[in-house]
């Protein structure tokens, strides 16, 4: 996974790593908003999981 990051910062299209990281936590949480505002917990699917996405789960 970093080398993916480290060839998106090569081709431009981020300044730096942590710049990716942050967007891509932005897009993980845009992309659940709906279940986070409810406070339901955001499952994998067995295809995220197995390529190691971020998900958040809602603590108790």
């Amino acid at each position: 996974m970093l080398d993916e990051l480290e060839r998106l910062v090569e081709m431009g299209k981020y300044p730096n790593r942590s710049e990716a990281i942050r967007d891509a936590i932005r897009r993980l949480i845009d992309q659940n908003a709906d279940s986070l505002r409810e406070g339901k917990a955001v499952k994998p699917s067995e295809a995220e999981a197995e390529e190691g996405q971020i998900v958040l789960l809602k603590g108790r």
